[in-house]
């Protein structure tokens, strides 16, 4: 009997552990990852642990229901980091629980690959159907219930005297294992690139990982005053020793904004090709009539790409606002070293505007607080916005114009002892999803009744005069940026369906940057008519693609399986001053739009229109407003350079891989792009490594990768010691030799 009842038991468990593995494969290999983990026995290991719990469950029906269970829970989360590696090149890792009202609202099942969920879903099926087989086939023998549970008893007892001695034996069994390859364990203890970590260990050993580096941080309590005092000790030499950033200037753009009115916009998903004369002609001629990074790039979520141009790092092992495994967060902590408070300092009255609710992302708490904001403004605080009396969905977006327009003398304050506003907005309305037109039709060609029909069911409100312009994919771009060629191969490969529906996604994400340009629009004629004009620059940058729907894969002309190519990343930053450039921009037919005819100084000094095409990155935008400011910086202190200095810094993304100047690597490969042919060559990392064979590209590339990591954890360091409650970031720190640390000085 015993016999029997083990044979049986080990039909069950091993058939989970066989599916287990070949729901892994699968996966593997549909998202390019080869067909299975690199350190597969660590994987296995782990796998045969839930394969033995299952084995000692005191019953078959008890076996076959958690063995079931186990599976969907994988399909899930394996369907989840398929969306997730082809959106952002990352996977699911508990930490993103902390974002559990922002991923929940944003997460749609257009981003689903719902062929491989409904073929995992079929192999569910058929596992399904196999164990039911197995429980009316082969019953239970008479007393084998009995036995079940000796040997459930058994196990708990063998599990409960070794469970210590395992997992202490974990970490150093994995050390040894990884002896040779240093940067491996790394990768295991940390988890700091997700997608690698997946590669390397495989479902169950990443998770087996995160669920404990997870719970580390929820227990782990702050450190204690010896431990923040060493921490600040290394911190005074750290920035004693940084370099001040006034000797890679070009003198001719250093204080060219000094006093001068600031508005910084940070455009949703923005796009070159959605900055055109046609749609967009304000937008259009700020960016082509004055100063265009046209090899900026960045690969971020919003939240992270607005920080950055505030803070000029963003901290990685702690939280901004308190979470699930951060309690208390970094709310109370002093950052001196943001822009607003510097500019606090100079005599600006700072604001920050966006038509979201304030706790999404927890803005509310970050940015007036901490962040150094005087006042902000969100979607509750602008009672005339429509949306803030209660939005239906995440998706039901208010407009940016009407923010602009409705809000424009807050958006323009000075206080009394200011000289100047600097105003800070993250846009929305040209956030994805992008589906009113594809679910009810292009409202430009249906009849009156359905156009009404369309203003009711549609998501978003108030956009159909933008619809009724845009008719046709744009012609006229910046030049030199990605734009809509006519010869787009991933266009001409759809279906008529398809293709239909592409535009009409496009259609609708046009409109929300149309909608965007008429709010800009109203805000340069009203300074112009004040005469403020002249004493204003805008600055625009984006913070990451639109990546709804594949649309920038397909608008740019790269292959779904071409994440690495870094024209995909490629997006819009511009500088347009009143202070030294004219401009002349169309009109559209839109109620309450004007072209616009101002003519700038025409001097030497100042900003000047053009482009630059040095690669530049997010953590960029805050080393070069403060040049522009009339700053040196220490810089230890930020990770990016001024666009306007020698130097350029490398982008490492919060989501996955790192950019610079054509080099793009996810942690596994070296994606080398030719600047004449366009041509991408890969370079597998450790192979690279091992030949003798080297790239300039490459070379150059790993040096500054190493520098950025270096720079994060002494800057990790900062955040989690709160270091400048006991330094002046203004005036400096006296160190005990006499010299005295500086962390910003004017120049």
């Amino acid at each position: 009997m015993l016999k029997r009842l083990l044979l049986k038991k080990s039909i069950f468990s091993l058939t989970y552990l066989i599916a287990a593995l070949a729901v892994e494969a699968v996966f593997f290999l549909c998202v390019g990852l080869g067909v299975g983990p690199s350190y597969f026995g660590i994987n296995l290991l782990f796998a045969l642990g839930f394969a033995l719990l299952l084995y000692a469950l005191p019953s078959f029906t008890g076996e076959a229901v958690c063995s079931l269970l186990l599976l969907l829970v994988q399909i899930g989360v394996s369907c989840i980091n398929e969306a997730l590696l082809r959106m952002s090149g990352m996977v699911f890792s508990l930490n993103m629980l902390n974002l559990a009202k922002e991923v929940g609202g944003v997460f749609t099942s257009n981003f689903i690959n719902w062929g491989l969920f409904y073929g995992f879903l079929l192999f569910w099926g058929g596992l399904a159907f196999f164990y039911g087989y197995l429980l009316r086939r082969v019953p239970a023998e008479k007393g084998a219930r009995k036995t079940q549970w000796a040997l459930f008893l058994a196990f708990v007892l063998f599990a409960q005297n070794t469970f210590a001695l395992s997992v202490f034996g974990t970490n150093t069994f994995l050390k040894a294992s990884f002896s040779h390859k240093n940067e491996d364990y790394t990768l295991w203890t940390t988890q700091y690139n997700t997608k690698k970590t997946y590669k390397k260990f495989g479902f169950f050993g990443f998770y087996y990982r995160n669920f404990g580096l997870f719970f580390d941080s929820i227990l782990e309590g702050k450190p204690s005053e010896p431990e923040i005092e060493e921490n600040i000790s290394a911190l005074d030499y750290y920035f004693a020793a940084g370099k001040m950033s006034r000797d890679g200037y070009d003198p001719a753009y250093t204080g060219a904004l000094k006093g001068k009115n600031i508005v910084l916009v940070v455009m949703e998903s923005g796009e070159w090709y959605g900055i055109n004369e046609e749609y967009t002609p304000t937008l259009y001629a700020m960016a082509s009539q004055g100063l265009s990074m046209t090899q900026f790039y960045a690969r971020d979520k919003t939240n992270h790409s607005e920080a950055l141009s505030i803070l000029g790092s963003y901290p990685v092992t702690r939280s901004i606002a308190p979470s699930i495994g951060d309690a208390e967060g970094l709310l109370e902590n002093t950052f001196s070293f943001t822009l607003p408070n510097v500019l606090n300092e100079s005599g600006y009255s700072t604001h920050y505007f966006h038509a979201n609710e304030g706790d999404f992302y927890s803005r509310r708490d970050a940015f007036t607080p901490l962040y150094g904001f005087e006042k902000s403004y969100f979607l509750e605080d602008m009672p005339s916005l429509k949306g803030s009396a209660g939005k239906d969905s995440f998706y039901d977006f208010d407009k940016d114009s009407e923010l602009i327009k409705y809000y424009a003398e807050e958006y323009t304050e000075v206080s009394e002892g200011d000289n100047s506003f600097f105003t800070m907005q993250m846009s929305l309305i040209s956030h994805g999803n992008y589906e009113d037109l594809v679910r009810l039709g292009d409202y430009k060609y249906l009849s009156d009744e359905e156009k009404r029909e369309f203003s009711e069911k549609c998501t978003v409100k108030g956009l159909e005069e933008y619809y009724l312009l845009i008719d046709g994919y744009p012609q006229t771009f910046v030049e030199n940026t990605p734009s809509l060629r006519a010869d787009n191969e991933n266009l001409s490969r759809l279906t008529e369906t398809e293709y239909a529906e592409t535009y009409l996604r496009y259609k609708r994400y046009q409109a929300g940057l149309t909608d965007l340009d008429v709010g800009i629009n109203a805000l340069v004629n009203k300074l112009q008519r004040e005469n403020k004009l002249k004493d204003t620059a805008f600055i625009f940058y984006a913070d990451h693609s639109s990546y709804y729907n594949n649309l920038n894969y397909l608008l740019k002309d790269v292959s779904f399986a071409e994440g690495y190519d870094t024209t995909l990343y490629n997006i819009p930053f511009f500088i347009w001053s009143g202070d030294s450039m004219s401009l002349q921009t169309g009109d559209l037919p839109v109620e309450g739009y004007e072209s616009v005819s101002f003519a700038g100084k025409t001097s030497r000094f100042g900003l000047k229109g053009g482009q630059i095409d040095k690669f530049c990155n997010t953590f960029d935008v805050l080393p070069t407003l403060l040049q522009l400011q009339g700053y040196s910086y220490n810089k230890n202190l930020y990770h990016g350079e001024s666009v306007f200095s020698r130097e350029s810094s490398v982008f490492v993304s919060r989501e996955s891989g790192i950019l610079w100047d054509n080099v793009y690597y996810d942690g596994i490969t070296f994606y080398v792009k030719d600047k004449e042919s366009g041509q991408v060559v890969p370079y597998d990392y450790e192979a690279y490594l091992l030949s003798e064979e080297k790239v300039d590209a490459v070379e150059l590339f790993i040096p500054r990768v190493s520098a950025y990591y270096e720079r994060q954890s002494y800057l990790e360091m900062m955040y989690e010691s709160d270091y400048f409650a006991t330094r002046d970031f203004i005036k400096g720190f006296p160190m005990p030799n006499g010299n005295v640390i500086r962390y910003l000085e004017r120049i």
